[in-house]
């Protein structure tokens, strides 16, 4: 893997007011592209605080207990 770092961050945002349209999956799929397949460090911030799914899609279980 090589890294293409760009200049300057990039920051994306993704948004609905309804639940369920699928801005975590989408969230996801592109960060993994965008690091995996590009090269491209990043961070992903999941700021649905009574879903959070992103969170619950990559940790496994139990992860925060105990911290």
């Amino acid at each position: 893997m090589t890294q293409n770092t760009p200049e300057s961050p990039i920051y994306l945002g993704f948004a609905s007011q309804k639940g369920g349209v699928g801005k975590s999956s989408l969230a996801e799929t592109l960060a993994s592209i965008l690091y995996y397949e590009k090269g491209i460090p990043l961070l992903v911030v999941d700021c649905d605080g009574t879903q959070e799914s992103f969170e619950k899609a990559i940790l496994p279980n139990g992860f925060w207990k105990g911290i």
